[in-house]
């Protein structure tokens, strides 16, 4: 019990609610590539339910689909303008040369 205490030094400082204090941090880096934003605090005896870890990393994985779907986006549009002057470039070269 104790090496599972010591463990759980860190819960996210963002999704978890301030008595949310036990999360299994090793099972929440397992679904996340990059580090998480964690903050030290108390340890109690008691871990969090496994439906709390759940919900933690759900609420993890909206935001990171949130961001990479807005990225997405961003990269498509910045192409679609890309096309739209080359293509208007072409005309105007198309059109100088039909003179």
């Amino acid at each position: 019990m104790h090496q599972q205490a010591l463990r759980l030094k860190y819960v996210l400082c963002f999704f978890v609610r301030p008595t949310d204090n036990n999360i299994n941090i090793e099972k929440l880096h397992l679904q996340n590539e990059k580090p998480i934003n964690l903050l030290h605090c108390h340890l109690k005896q008691a871990q969090a339910p496994i439906n709390q870890v759940r919900e933690t990393l759900m609420r993890i994985n909206l935001a990171k689909a949130k961001v990479e779907k807005s990225e997405r986006m961003q990269a498509s549009l910045k192409k679609f303008r890309n096309f739209k002057i080359n293509n208007f470039d072409a005309k105007i070269s198309s059109i100088g040369k039909a003179q």
